[in-house]
């Protein structure tokens, strides 16, 4: 049985690459936490499955910073991007 505890769960691998989990995770070799946006086709296609679908971790916050609120419309177009997607992954 998975008892959820606040802290870390002790494994074999760690890494700071989300990329390199998705990669390590798609050949059998552990499970990680991953963001759903990042792993759609993967999960899709069948190289990833969710384990622990009652279970989801915290969410984090995302800000843009710009250093003035006149901006290239690129960039405003992708911050708007951004925004709609991280709030509505689907």
């Amino acid at each position: 049985m998975w008892t959820d505890h606040s802290g870390g769960v002790p494994g074999a691998y760690s890494a700071n690459s989300l990329g390199l989990l998705q990669r390590v995770a798609a050949q059998g070799m552990g499970i990680a936490l991953l963001p759903e946006i990042g792993v759609r086709k993967d999960v899709e296609a069948g190289r990833l499955q969710r384990v622990l679908p009652d279970w989801a971790g915290s969410t984090v916050p995302v800000h843009a910073l710009t250093a003035t609120r006149l901006l290239p419309a690129r960039t405003r177009a992708f911050i708007d991007f951004m925004k709609e997607n991280a709030q509505n992954p689907d």
